[in-house]
């Protein structure tokens, strides 16, 4: 069964105004928490195996990878990811990756910050949004070999990237496809941690302080300002993706459940008529 979170929306002429309607319904879920539908570490190892931003984007989005599950809107599908770069000087770079919901809706998931140091080393943390993955929910990639994407952003080829797509208007490569069920997703998804060792992964204690202020000249999160009761420690009871995750390991709850959820729609309107609007990853161990 499908969730029933429910998103229509629209422009406004004069401001961007949108109205909220929320109601409360039982639903069997298709995963135990949307913060789990899009799994981080799997994400940090893809960054590190690509040439490019545009690679990094269609990546995200291939059926065939299914590297996400993410389902916002509730329509069956899963959500388009699209990337949006900044970058401060000459040696940061932020990546922010949110999903595409509807006309003009947006909601950040994640940021991927990259710093090169003096000593010619490389930062690298992928920072869940606090909404759907809590608060710290930090893991720093440590690559046994150079990125390749090292090389675009600090050579002669690199331009800021901006993903020119957006609802209704998609790469050709690009179709829509259904999401899978919870345990079908984290079965495929969980062979990534183990296979292919050439990447490890260890948990920050919190984001760096510019990829917080660099973050702002792009971010939205249209999707949290309709459930804004609906946050990660709202949703779940506790801190952060991480203590989740060792909850779920722990208790063995891998699976579908029966729970309450909050559905939210967007009534938007404006003067006029209303409209409606082959790849293998590394992996990664912890310590």
């Amino acid at each position: 069964m499908r969730r029933l979170i429910m998103i229509t929306a629209s422009l406004l002429l004069c401001s961007r105004a949108v109205l909220f309607a929320t109601d409360r319904v039982t639903i069997e879920a298709t995963s135990e928490d949307i913060s789990e539908g899009l799994d981080l570490k799997a994400v940090a190892n893809l960054f590190g195996n690509v040439k490019d931003l545009n690679e990094f984007e269609e990546k995200l989005n291939s059926e065939k990878l299914h590297l996400c599950n993410l389902d916002l809107n509730g329509d069956g599908q899963v959500d388009y990811l699209r990337v949006v770069e900044s970058e401060e000087g000459k040696n940061v770079h932020l990546v922010l990756i949110q999903a595409v919901l509807a006309k003009d809706i947006y909601q950040d998931i994640a940021t991927i910050y990259v710093e090169s140091q003096k000593n010619k080393s490389v930062t690298v943390q992928v920072i869940g949004d606090a909404y759907i993955y809590g608060a710290n929910y930090v893991i720093e990639p440590v690559y046994i070999y150079r990125p390749v994407i090292y090389d675009w952003f600090w050579g002669p080829g690199w331009v800021c990237y901006t993903s020119p797509w957006y609802w209704g208007y998609w790469p050709g490569w690009y179709a829509p496809y259904p999401c899978w069920g919870y345990r079908t997703y984290w079965t495929h998804i969980h062979v990534y941690h183990y296979d292919h060792p050439v990447c490890s992964y260890r948990y920050a204690r919190a984001p760096h302080d510019k990829a917080t202020s660099m973050r702002n000249y792009s971010s939205r999160s249209d999707y949290a300002s309709a459930n804004t009761s609906r946050n990660f420690s709202a949703r779940t009871g506790m801190t952060n993706a991480r203590e989740l995750s060792t909850v779920r390991v722990s208790s063995g709850s891998r699976g579908t459940s029966v729970v309450t959820k909050t559905t939210s729609s967007y009534t938007p309107s404006y003067s006029g008529s209303t409209s409606r609007g082959s790849y293998s990853y590394p992996s990664y161990s912890s310590y």
